[in-house]
């Protein structure tokens, strides 16, 4: 999500469709964080325990608990101080991070957490989900690193079909071909299906976003 420059398609797209000053946007992503920085209580597995095959994996810390979510709120407290929502689109691409620290056993459970903990913060505000699938970079768990990420996906599939107002889309396609320039070497690089997207798969995602957040809008919000 944090390689998705919003101000490329999405931005413009529902500003289209909705008008500029109606819309506000809010981001917080940063590459490589599990789903746990969103939770408040978030739990891993009762069985869960550090695997010694995948490098770097450590036991969860529960002060990283929801430390993402309070910064986002904190954000949307500082754009929403003359304005309350009238609806709201949370957008949502993520889960690499769980599969490879073999969490996939609560990631249903806490996807669900984060969606309620939004619809408690904003009470009696319409509110809609979109879903970016992961794509099929670790399809068949052959990745040595993410061994779970196949249980990622059905858990993603499980959350949209059970939860009101929510949609996943496929995003197979956006993780091949030229790699967005790197921020140091501002190199651009030829890759296969790759964990990353491709630079126009960046652009091609934020406009997923926008089609099915402005269809799922058109549904709760008055004309």
């Amino acid at each position: 999500m944090q390689g998705m420059y919003q101000r490329l398609t999405f931005e413009p797209r529902v500003f289209e469709e909705f008008g500029e000053e109606n819309v506000l946007i809010v981001k917080e992503a940063i590459g490589g964080r599990p789903i746990r920085m969103w939770i408040h209580d978030w739990a891993p597995a009762d069985d869960w325990k550090v695997d010694p095959n995948i490098p770097g994996t450590k036991p969860p810390r529960k002060e990283e608990n929801g430390v993402m979510y309070q910064s986002m709120m904190q954000k949307i407290a500082v754009e929403t101080r003359v304005a309350k929502p009238k609806a709201i689109a949370f957008c949502w691409m993520q889960g690499e991070r769980d599969a490879r620290e073999r969490h996939s056993a609560v990631y249903e459970r806490s996807l669900k957490q984060l969606f309620s903990q939004l619809k408690e913060d904003f009470p009696g505000v319409p509110m809609v989900f979109v879903i970016g699938k992961l794509s099929d970079f670790g399809k068949d768990n052959k990745q040595e690193f993410y061994p779970e990420w196949e249980e990622v996906c059905r858990a993603q599939e499980k959350v949209a079909a059970d939860t009101p107002n929510c949609t996943i889309f496929g995003t197979d396609d956006l993780n091949t071909g030229a790699s967005p320039p790197h921020w140091k070497t501002k190199k651009v690089t030829q890759r296969v299906d790759d964990l990353h997207m491709s630079a126009d798969g960046y652009k091609i995602l934020g406009s997923r976003f926008a089609e099915e957040s402005i269809k799922l809008l058109q549904k709760v919000v008055p004309q």
